[in-house]
């Protein structure tokens, strides 16, 4: 700590002899300017700084990357179904809303674009994240870990409950969108 308040007043000040740190006792203001300290800090940030960028650009290309697939999987879709609904009967037009066909040609198409860009992804970097917090627990305190997995039956009960309860209530609110968009 006080090697990082020097080098702030370093960074702010310009000069040392600017910035003596008189509160700190003499010890700790020596401490605040070794300079072998200084070198060792100055290469782990940056160590830090260059994998933090590194960080960022694997991010960025993996965004990018999951875009990609993303849009081109909608767009094969996208086209099969635009294939599939022109080689219809056009009786079939007659006894369906319009409605219909337009709330589940996009929003179908666009849940399947959020399941392949982010959904499986996402859950397959939560799913190893979660597995090197489990491995890192049991390895720190075995038997805490198991007390908090405890708790995981209630939670996956919760969770079953909660996801009958949601799929209930979008079905019940589908006419009212299949209307909206028939208007």
């Amino acid at each position: 700590l006080p090697f990082l308040i020097g080098k702030t007043c370093d960074l702010l000040a310009g000069s040392y002899r600017l910035c003596d740190l008189p509160l700190l006792p003499g010890p700790l203001r020596s401490a605040a300017f070794d300079w072998p300290v200084a070198r060792q800090v100055g290469a782990f940030a940056g160590l830090f700084t260059a994998l933090t960028l590194l960080y960022f650009a694997a991010n960025t290309l993996h965004a990018y990357l999951t875009g990609i697939l993303g849009a081109g999987i909608v767009l094969d879709l996208r086209d099969a179904l635009f294939t599939h609904v022109q080689r219809l009967p056009v009786a079939t037009f007659d006894r369906t809303p319009v409605g219909r066909w337009i709330t589940r040609l996009t929003s179908d198409v666009e849940a399947i674009n959020q399941l392949f860009t982010t959904g499986i992804v996402v859950a397959f970097g939560d799913l190893v994240l979660l597995a090197g917090i489990m491995l890192a627990m049991f390895w720190m305190e075995w038997r805490l870990t198991l007390a908090s997995l405890a708790m995981l039956p209630g939670l996956v009960i919760a969770s079953a409950v909660f996801r009958v309860k949601a799929r209930a209530a979008f079905r019940e609110d589908a006419p009212a969108v299949q209307h909206g968009d028939a208007v």
